[in-house]
């Protein structure tokens, strides 16, 4: 196992051991699989979870930020993940992994997109955590993409473009006034991405 990112060191000096629980067992489940871009894919959830670290999310939140791709990779074990995420670090964590986590048994893609949109709506009604951790995975992967072919990041430019945008857009009056200025800020991330892109397009 590789050293703990210093990232992670940070996390768990200010909000305890369940973070460093929590980047073990991710570290575990993603442990040889790597990024487009070289990287060991553990960067990514540390790096999603440091976002939301930085705009003050609670210890659930980051735990789950950390665990958000577990169980999309859970290789053939989901029920068992989820089951020792429940035990490890409780019910709310879980379910905000399960929120933001698409259903690989369907394996129609085009299906599995929009039974996942429909999944993500349910979950923002019931905890708009899941909607912080969603934003911070897709500005993630959208500064990361990068190295992807040019079709492909084409095609993660118009989905966050015509799917996730307006969800985002129509769920904003439904963010609590004091969790708003995370949003716009989150936002202006995204939309300063995009517009990168578009500049390189040209």
């Amino acid at each position: 196992m590789s050293p703990i990112p210093k990232a992670v060191r940070e996390m768990e000096h200010v909000l305890g051991k369940k973070v460093h629980d929590a980047y073990l067992f991710a570290e575990k489940i993603h442990r040889g699989e790597k990024r487009k871009s070289g990287e060991p894919y553990i960067t990514h959830p540390v790096a999603v979870a440091k976002m939301l670290f930085d705009v003050g999310a609670d210890i659930d939140v980051i735990c789950a930020a950390l665990l958000h791709d577990t169980l999309e990779d859970s290789d053939g074990q989901r029920e068992e993940i989820a089951n020792a995420i429940y035990a490890k670090f409780g019910d709310q964590v879980l379910y905000l992994v399960q929120a933001v986590s698409k259903d690989n048994a369907i394996t129609d893609k085009v299906v599995q997109q929009e039974a996942y949109i429909e999944q993500i709506q349910r979950a923002f009604d019931s905890d708009i955590f899941a909607f912080f951790i969603k934003i911070a995975d897709l500005i993630h992967n959208m500064s990361t993409i990068e190295s992807l072919p040019k079709q492909r990041k084409q095609r993660w430019i118009e989905e966050l473009r015509i799917q996730y945008l307006p969800l985002f857009s129509e769920y904003f009056h439904r963010i609590p006034l004091a969790h708003r200025t995370i949003f716009n800020r989150m936002m202006e991330r995204i939309e300063k991405i995009l517009s990168s892109y578009e500049n390189d397009s040209r």
